[in-house]
């Protein structure tokens, strides 16, 4: 899939590491509570007033919650 959208391409990578890097740097991860993460990947993943998703908010958000506790089932 990523060949076919021709989403691993240098520049995607790059923006992708440089959004990840601003948000989600090592000291904010290593000191992060649950709450923080939470909140954080709310916001990437709710639209602003005019109905736009946040630029590499999905990505944000799919880091933030890879650090969350599973949800019990």
């Amino acid at each position: 899939m990523n060949e076919l959208l021709s989403l691993d391409i240098p520049f995607l990578r790059a923006a992708r590491a440089e959004v990840l890097g601003n948000a989600l740097d090592a000291d904010f991860l290593s000191t992060a509570s649950d709450d923080e993460l939470t909140r954080l990947r709310d916001a990437f993943r709710r639209p602003d007033d005019d109905g736009r998703l946040p630029s590499f908010g999905h990505v944000i958000a799919r880091y933030a919650e890879q650090y969350l506790p599973s949800p019990d089932l």
